[in-house]
């Protein structure tokens, strides 16, 4: 009875010594994914984004920032389009022409893609000089290319109706997811080079 019992404590002991063992080779793969540096900027990017999207979704985000930027994107691009002569409205985030309307709304307003371009810069390995030169850079580029994009859709609702709608959600919706990501690999590039010229201009000193 007592050598049954002491197999049975040993089988015990070893099945204890195997779930520990597992556990910790589990510990050893996940602090060995985390530890990788795509994997790991993949999980600050992602925190970051889902930071966004929380502050994005409360009514003080969408009422103090969205609404502001919108009407910056009316009034900007309205101007805009009165130096060709059109006599555009501007009301709020609204421009009106003859029987057309457009709004600027979420989704048109290029938050999401700054919140993309800015996440992607702070969370690649870099000094905070080039992050800066980065993210103001890419911002400027966003908010031109925005415009751009706000005065082609209300032209092509006067002229082309029939593919506004195409044009608004089809193409210009995912080009502005594209758009960031593009101008991030471009930043990492011009970073990698300007690195490259100043550690050959010490070498040369």
């Amino acid at each position: 009875m007592a050598t049954k019992k002491h197999k049975v404590s040993k089988r015990k002991t070893k099945q204890s010594k195997q779930r520990k063992s597992a556990f910790s080779n589990f510990k050893t793969s996940i602090r060995s994914f985390v530890s990788n540096p795509l994997n790991n900027m993949i999980f600050k990017f992602v925190g970051l984004m889902l930071l966004f999207y929380a502050c994005w979704i409360s009514p003080f985000f969408q009422t103090q920032i969205v609404e502001n930027v919108a009407r910056f994107y009316a009034s900007v691009s309205g101007g805009i389009i009165k130096l060709f002569n059109y006599p555009v409205l501007i009301v709020g985030d609204s421009l009106g022409y003859s029987n057309f309307s457009i709004s600027i709304k979420n989704g048109c307003d290029a938050i999401e893609a700054t919140a993309i371009l800015l996440c992607g810069i702070l969370v690649y390995p870099s000094r905070w000089r080039y992050k800066g030169i980065g993210l103001l850079a890419g911002f400027s580029i966003l908010v031109c290319i925005n415009l751009f994009r706000i005065i082609s859709l209300f032209f092509n609702g006067i002229y082309l109706p029939s593919i506004f709608e195409l044009m608004h959600t089809g193409v210009w919706q995912v080009l502005f997811i594209v758009f960031p990501v593009v101008i991030i690999f471009y930043w990492i590039n011009w970073m990698n080079q300007q690195q490259s010229i100043n550690y050959l201009t010490k070498e040369m000193l």
